[in-house]
């Protein structure tokens, strides 16, 4: 049923399920000058179900997840990866992505990926590093916020904000030979003028012919300058949290 309010006013209504409930609200609002009854009206004459119920209170919304928050979980998670590999990845997130990334919610962040992928490059990373920093972290992280959770919760985000994303083009650098003294001569001197410590170790190489890994592993102890060429049992392997690892 429709009524205007006061009988003039902006129309106001009310639906009935059953005729008969219509025809005794109708009589009270023409006994009200067409107003809506009074509460206690409505709980005399059976219409409790009607009565405006309380305000509801204001729901706090949780904050949304950051890409910290989400990122560290994730990491958790993780079965397969050795607490190593874990290492690996938790150092890199806080050296290269927490610092533009960890405090934006997950849900919210962009294709503008591309900006933060440009940062990496202009700080000097290379696009192997970058690659592995995306592929072995980051791009997980956004590939599992698009799942849902483990009680079925709705994904965070409908889409990886890395798919589709190319990494920039390296710098390509030309390869030559030393093919005189001179050539040689003048490679050490410019060695020399920008680290002298690495290039002891150009010299080295240069001069036994050991390759790049077993180099840098050496030892004082394995230098023999009185005898014949260096002693090499061993290779580098990687930099781990205690320093660099070597195998023999």
């Amino acid at each position: 049923m429709k009524w205007r309010i006061g009988g003039t006013g902006k129309w106001d209504g009310q639906q009935f399920d059953y005729q008969v409930d219509a025809k005794r609200f109708k009589a009270l609002v023409d006994a009200n000058g067409n107003h809506r009854p009074s509460p206690e009206q409505l709980v005399e004459h059976g219409f409790v179900y009607l009565m405006p119920g309380p305000a509801a209170a204001p729901v706090d919304e949780p904050a949304a997840m950051t890409f910290r928050e989400y990122a560290l979980a994730w990491l958790d998670t993780l079965v397969k990866p050795s607490v190593e590999t874990k290492r690996k990845y938790r150092e890199r997130l806080e050296k290269h992505a927490f610092p533009v990334l960890g405090d934006k919610p997950i849900a919210s962040i962009t294709r503008r990926m591309r900006e933060w992928q440009t940062g990496l490059f202009d700080a000097g990373l290379s696009r192997k590093t970058i690659a592995n920093i995306r592929g072995e972290s980051v791009f997980p992280i956004f590939r599992a916020s698009c799942l849902p959770g483990e009680d079925e919760e709705p994904p965070l985000r409908t889409y990886n904000p890395l798919e589709g994303l190319a990494l920039p083009d390296g710098v390509k650098y030309e390869r030559d030979i030393l093919e005189t003294p001179d050539d040689g001569a003048l490679f050490l001197t410019a060695a020399y003028e920008v680290d002298p410590e690495a290039a002891d170790l150009l010299l080295t190489k240069l001069a036994t012919g050991l390759r790049w890994g077993e180099v840098a592993a050496l030892t004082a102890g394995s230098v023999r300058s009185h005898l014949a060429p260096s002693r090499c049992g061993r290779s580098c392997g990687r930099l781990t949290g205690s320093g660099l690892s070597s195998r023999s």
